[in-house]
């Protein structure tokens, strides 16, 4: 009889409790790892002893190899078997020799099933040393002198690449326990609100393109946190429905006029595309057009969508990625309560996110649904207090702290639209900005400061001076075109001194401006100001709200220079700039 009455909402229940458990299985998948070897070619002044010592993450563990007296007058190949199948944290060479003595190595690479991988370069080679080692490139390799007659340390090149040609995954369900927490949740939520919501309509509607297209987009919304490489695929699908039908209705001339709107944005992508031609090397050439040339596309997929459809791929969005953080959680802890860890909850559920997304990506992310509710009432909106909190606290603990900084700017964001005249609006800017310059030169210059050749964690001011100091230097050589986005790491650690850690970190500009400007030249840098002040000129506050969130978050990081950072602030940009478009000065969530 419960049945009977209750189906319809039990079968949406079971239907959603399924759809979960396919969202969990593709892409909260765990990874296993090779075991693998290391092997350096050394060079000493003096007689010095050397040993490797590597670290597991989740453990606070070290491991260390046997120990090899090194001669001078004779180079030496070092290796060392690591049989650890889980992810590596660091992996280090020390060395004891007299003081003055120096250490060459000329090269470094690695073994996993069979195969050697060899680092390119001598930035590759190391990733920074201890305190007071001097560190000179060589023709082949780098030379690291030590000022100390103590032990002495290098830090082998970054773990990431490593790691990503040892791992392969491992995809479970949902564990039983959490499904029924889960499905006790979701039935609790369906019942207690069965009044007042309806997930899925019986809506009898036409098949078009217009439909198809909208289906598309909020699909893309929807699974934009979980899969962020489909946009590839649903981009230029969805251009060539906007491009169909807009050959089946006549309308290439709205189209033109929309398009035209977007000059800036088409203009910008286009000089990127052919300045990669230009400034990257034969091998990179073909990389580098396919990164930015589909994205010529962009503009075309949210055309002819009218207000309401903006609205419900908003929507879609906001639960996809609260389905999202949901997942997250409950995979996080499955594997913190069945894997032996040094680490406390905090920094495990840090480093697990870390596994699908980078920290500021992902707080990025949240900072959108911020922009959406920009000017929802908090008086009497319990839910949108708990969301704002828990938020904010997530970006703390995770130490996204200018996501942070926005995200609470953006609470203030409000003030901006109620003011009553420009001249309130400037001096509230101004007053936004001075506050905003604070915060990120106080959590940037909580690390002391340090001595050139112990700059390294990019987190504290010096490092970034540094790198924005190699920056223009490189910028002045290659003003009109650029050194290619594919080489702009290069190009900064070539114009860093060499015994600066920063030199070897492998570090891009930090600051999406810079980065622009380096990669692709004044042109690109000259387009993309005019892209951004494009959007803000127009009368939306959220589209001001998307352009103050990107100015701020662009300053100390290079979002765009990961292909999941071009994604999104194209299709967000996009998505906000058709917003504006319809002229609608309200947003209902």
């Amino acid at each position: 009889m419960f049945f009977k009455k209750h189906k319809q909402l039990l079968l949406q229940g079971g239907l959603i409790l399924l759809l979960l458990n396919v969202l969990y299985f593709a892409f909260f998948f765990q990874r296993e790892y090779k075991p693998f070897s290391i092997q350096t070619d050394l060079t000493v002044s003096s007689p010095t002893t050397v040993w490797y010592v590597y670290k597991n993450k989740y453990s606070e563990e070290r491991f260390f190899s046997n120990r090899k007296q090194l001669t001078p007058g004779a180079e030496h190949r070092f290796g060392f078997e690591i049989a650890t199948n889980t992810e590596v944290d660091y992996i280090g060479l020390f060395w004891v020799a007299e003081e003055k003595s120096s250490i060459d190595i000329s090269s470094y690479d690695y073994t996993i099933d069979g195969k050697t991988y060899r680092s390119k370069n001598n930035r590759s080679i190391i990733h920074y040393t201890s305190t007071g080692s001097l560190i000179t490139t060589k023709t082949h390799g780098v030379r690291v002198q030590s000022t100390t007659s103590k032990r002495n340390w290098i830090m082998l090149n970054d773990t990431t690449i490593l790691n990503d040609k040892r791992d392969y995954k491992k995809h479970t369900v949902i564990p039983l326990l959490a499904n029924v927490l889960i499905a006790g949740i979701l039935f609790g939520f369906l019942f207690g609100f069965k009044d007042k919501i309806t997930l899925f309509k019986r809506k009898e509607s036409k098949v078009n393109l217009q439909n198809l297209k909208l289906s598309l987009l909020m699909l893309w919304a929807f699974i934009l946190p979980f899969w962020v490489i489909i946009s590839h695929t649903l981009l230029v699908t969805l251009a060539v429905i906007t491009l169909f039908e807009s050959y089946q209705q006549k309308q290439f001339g709205k189209l033109f006029k929309y398009l035209k709107e977007n000059v800036f944005l088409i203009t910008l992508f286009a000089w990127i595309v052919i300045s990669s031609i230009i400034s990257s090397t034969s091998d990179q050439v073909t990389d580098s057009v396919l990164d930015y040339s589909y994205l010529l596309l962009m503009p075309l997929v949210f055309f002819n969508t009218k207000k309401e459809q903006m609205e419900k791929i908003g929507n879609a969005f906001q639960k996809g990625l609260l389905i999202y953080f949901v997942l997250l959680l409950v995979y996080a802890i499955t594997i913190f309560l069945t894997n032996t860890t040094d680490y406390s909850f905090i920094p495990f559920l840090e480093l697990k996110l870390e596994q699908f997304w980078h920290t500021s990506y992902f707080s990025f992310l949240i900072l959108i649904v911020f922009i959406f509710k920009i000017i929802t009432p908090l008086k009497n909106n319990i839910a949108l207090i708990v969301f704002y909190f828990f938020a904010l606290a997530f970006m703390y603990v995770m130490h996204a702290r200018l996501p942070l900084i926005v995200g609470l700017l953006l609470l203030t964001f409000r003030v901006y639209e109620y003011a009553n005249n420009a001249k309130t609006r400037i001096v509230y800017l101004i007053i936004i900005g001075f506050f905003s310059i604070g915060l990120v030169v106080f959590f940037l210059t909580k690390a002391p400061l340090q001595n050139n050749s112990d700059i390294g964690d990019v987190n504290s001011l010096d490092a970034r001076l540094s790198i924005w100091e190699a920056s223009f230097k490189e910028i002045k050589k290659n003003l009109v075109f650029g050194v290619g986005s594919h080489n702009t790491r290069d190009a900064i650690s070539n114009s860093i001194q060499d015994n600066v850690n920063t030199k070897f970190r492998s570090y891009n500009s930090h600051n999406q401006f810079i980065e622009l400007f380096l990669a692709h030249g004044f042109p690109a840098f000259l387009l993309f100001i005019f892209v951004v002040y494009k959007l803000f000129r127009r009368q939306n506050i959220y589209a001001k709200g998307f352009v103050f969130c990107c100015v701020v978050l662009f300053l100390v990081e290079s979002y765009m220079q990961r292909q999941a950072g071009i994604v999104l602030f194209t299709f967000w940009y996009c998505y906000f700039f058709n917003l504006a478009n319809n002229d609608e000065k309200t947003y209902t969530n």
